[in-house]
């Protein structure tokens, strides 16, 4: 007889999984039938919190010719050739929520960096270099209302289009940090340009994204401590937790701003 004890069984209140697949109203696992429920099997730490899909949707298991996939929406990094490999189908609507998401963010970066450029040149580049933080802020829970609109805009978890989409927006910023080191400060000493580049490097990279999604996270889960009919997926708590993180992203900038200008002064 299986061994069912490493098993957790957990009630499904989201209407899609990760890949905005749809789950099983029932299936079995290991001789146990799960009804409306997402199951965790301890032995298996890598997978998390899974179920059986419908219509073919979510990663295929071979060996019994089932569908699958994570239901808790902040989803654990795969390599995207991982992903090729395994032949993921997304689900409904996934791609065309996603071009939907990488539009606004296009229109929303352009906007964002053309105002502040036009208010101060050098804190609209230090912006710009910094536009992985919006992709982040902007990628948290994949968007508002389990669209998973935004999962193409900075992350490695869907495949070749979201890798070519980080490799992007990494390019983006690197080429605006070189031209403020370069361009912006050529009657500099190499030492001061060396200094900027360390900083822009540190504040675009090395700190603010995981500190930014902790904080998000940590937002998040005061919410949730505090309302019992708290939903992370509602719209309106989305923009909550999107300005505590626009926020704090604005204030690394500024900071990274003022170290730069007295640098340069």
């Amino acid at each position: 007889m299986a061994d069912t004890n490493t098993i957790v069984s957990i009630d499904n209140n989201q209407e899609y999984t990760r890949y905005r697949c749809k789950c099983k109203d029932v299936f079995k696992y290991k001789g146990i039938a799960y009804k409306n429920k997402c199951i965790d099997d301890t032995t298996d730490s890598k997978v998390g919190v899974w179920c059986q899909t419908k219509d073919n949707c979510g990663e295929r298991n071979a060996a019994t010719d089932t569908y699958w996939d994570i239901c808790n929406l902040e989803s654990t990094f795969t390599p995207f050739f991982e992903i090729s490999k395994r032949g993921v189908n997304y689900g409904h609507n996934f791609y065309l929520y996603n071009v939907i998401g990488i539009i606004i963010f296009i229109i929303l970066s352009v906007s964002l960096f053309k105002f502040i450029y036009n208010i101060n040149k050098l804190l609209g580049l230090i912006f710009l270099s910094n536009i992985d933080l919006l992709a982040t802020i902007l990628n948290y829970n994949g968007g508002p209302y389990y669209t998973r609109m935004f999962s193409f805009n900075y992350s490695e978890d869907f495949g070749i289009y979201s890798y070519l989409s980080k490799i992007l927006v990494n390019f983006i910023s690197i080429s605006t940090i070189f031209y403020i080191i370069l361009y912006h400060n050529n009657n500099k000493s190499v030492y001061i340009k060396l200094i900027i580049s360390i900083i822009c490097l540190l504040f675009t990279y090395l700190i603010p994204n995981k500190f930014i999604e902790y904080i998000m996270h940590k937002s998040d889960s005061f919410f949730y401590k505090k309302n019992n009919s708290y939903d992370k997926f509602n719209i309106k708590y989305y923009l909550i937790i999107l300005f505590i993180g626009m926020i704090t992203a604005i204030s690394f900038i500024l900071i990274e701003h003022f170290i730069v200008i007295n640098l340069i002064t």
